[in-house]
């Protein structure tokens, strides 16, 4: 029962059809905010009492909400806080002679530090002002997308080498989907992907970071979010996704399964759940972070996330003024160099972790 009133839908169509039917529906008057190529689709405005009749056309493969998405970053659970900041990763360096791959964020934006310097910020469009992105200076308003760009390859300059990102000299090609809330909608991250899909020679953009998601709702066979990456990773990019926060019920604190967010649920990308390293070097007593969301996923079972990565209490770069800084000064860690840092926790980061290691194999191979 799609209920009443307007609803903003994602509409699949037959292959070839997408763009005559965008024009007849915008000839009779429908509100089409824009078309994805990627998964052929259009998205529009719709009288909820006409999805139904809309869905039956011939030339209809599906009709998806284009739905809210949220990042993966979850405040710390009290009980997995414990002394002392989390001990650095071992980074690899890159080999002299061998360039940077670029890593396309798809997030809240990345605010410019000497962590994460104006001259590795490559591109930056912003989608959250229109289906085709404007490009504008980098910045961060919510400050999602500066932490875990920081933990994918942030210099360390801000902690005088103490935290660097897992490959520091990563490019970054910033693509802002999420406002100055953290939330989104489906037909924006569609579009960034179908940016870093077209542009990917030209920027040289080797993975796709997605630390956010939503709800599954449907099958990974009509999803849009789950069909974009899919095309992306056919097009030879790497894309990684973060599993979600569902792990545990909130009200009784037992785990829960059948959390994975979409497009966790996407068989060809990496999908990334949470570990707590509860700040030791050891890895004896590391284990699953309690919210970190388990499989199998919802509607297909498939068996997700695949892998599991620090993402507990992680330390990187903050963007000053944005939503989350401002919000948790609880979470400000102030490094020997009198830099502040933002202690965030969640799947997000560990997916950033994961994008890194990925850049490193890349790199020397």
């Amino acid at each position: 029962n799609a209920g009443t009133g307007m609803k903003r839908v994602i509409v699949r169509v037959k292959p070839g059809m997408r763009r005559a039917w965008a024009t007849w529906l915008r000839q009779r008057g429908y509100a089409v905010r824009g078309e994805h190529s990627i998964v052929n689709s259009v998205t529009l405005d719709l009288p909820a009492r006409a999805i139904e009749g809309l869905a039956r056309a011939s030339w209809v493969e599906s009709i998806s909400a284009d739905g809210p998405v949220f990042p993966s970053q979850s405040p710390p659970d009290p009980s997995q806080l414990y002394g002392g900041m989390m001990a650095t990763l071992g980074v690899p360096q890159l080999p002299a002679g061998v360039m940077p791959v670029g890593v396309a964020v798809i997030d809240s934006g990345i605010q410019p530090s000497a962590d994460l310097p104006r001259s590795r910020i490559t591109k930056f469009m912003d989608f959250i002002q229109g289906p085709t992105g404007v490009e504008v200076e980098p910045y961060d308003d919510y400050g999602h997308g500066t932490h875990v760009a920081g933990l994918i390859g942030g210099s360390g300059a801000l902690s005088g080498g103490a935290y660097p990102g897992v490959a520091s000299n990563v490019n970054f090609i910033g693509l802002k989907a999420l406002d100055a809330t953290g939330g989104g909608s489906t037909s924006s991250v569609l579009w960034a992907i179908e940016y870093a899909v077209a542009n990917r020679a030209a920027l040289d953009i080797r993975i796709i970071n997605l630390s956010l998601g939503h709800p599954i709702l449907e099958a990974a066979a009509t999803d849009p979010l789950v069909q974009a990456v899919e095309s992306a990773v056919r097009a030879g990019i790497v894309v990684v996704v973060s599993a979600g926060n569902h792990g545990k019920n909130a009200t009784t604190g037992l785990p829960g399964y059948a959390g994975i967010v979409s497009p966790g649920n996407a068989p060809s990308a990496i999908t990334v759940g949470a570990s707590n390293t509860f700040d030791t070097v050891s890895r004896a007593d590391d284990g699953i972070a309690s919210y970190s969301s388990r499989g199998p996923s919802w509607y297909d079972g498939y068996a997700k996330p695949d892998v599991v990565a620090p993402g507990n209490r992680l330390l990187a770069a903050g963007a000053t003024g944005s939503t989350l800084f401002t919000s948790y000064p609880d979470l400000h860690v102030t490094t020997q160099s009198g830099a502040t840092l933002l202690k965030l926790s969640g799947t997000s980061m560990a997916a950033g972790v994961v994008s890194g290691a990925v850049a490193l194999m890349i790199e020397a191979n």
